[in-house]
């Protein structure tokens, strides 16, 4: 049961919301800069998650006041968990098919990505272009 909406640019935003509504409890896969940007936006929406999920235990194991779970760890044949893919477009194919695999409810948008980069950066759409899932260039960017 996934949700990839990697080229959807309608409504990534929303998705999201609806998306994290269907569920009990929610799982940012990835601890890196996506994935702690995704929690601290989360958290700025007052949407709660459990943890953060990593393919292998990390030394540090907490991160943002959650703790960082091996997949493994993380449940997800409940039906009550979803994960929230927050990582690289060059590691999504992987992480997307072992989630599909193991049969685990996931949300992943390059589009809801790009979104709450854009709106922490405050960067103009008109000034970024994206190619194949990347920002390849960026005209102006206020901080």
């Amino acid at each position: 049961m996934e949700t990839d909406v990697r080229n959807n640019s309608e409504d990534a935003i929303k998705h999201f919301y609806e998306y994290c509504l269907k569920y009990k409890s929610l799982v940012i896969y990835g601890a890196g800069d996506v994935g702690r940007m995704v929690a601290e936006f989360m958290n700025e929406k007052g949407i709660s998650f459990e943890c953060f999920c990593v393919a292998q235990k990390v030394e540090n194991n907490i991160l943002e006041e959650h703790e960082i779970k091996e997949f493994d760890e993380a449940v997800c044949s409940d039906g009550e968990t979803a994960f929230i893919v927050a990582v690289s477009h060059k590691s999504a194919d992987g992480i997307l098919k072992i989630l599909a695999e193991r049969d685990c409810s996931y949300f992943y948008s390059t589009e809801f990505l790009f979104q709450i980069f854009k709106d922490k950066c405050r960067i103009s759409a008109s000034k970024v272009h994206i190619q194949n899932g990347f920002i390849i260039r960026i005209d102006d960017i206020a901080f």
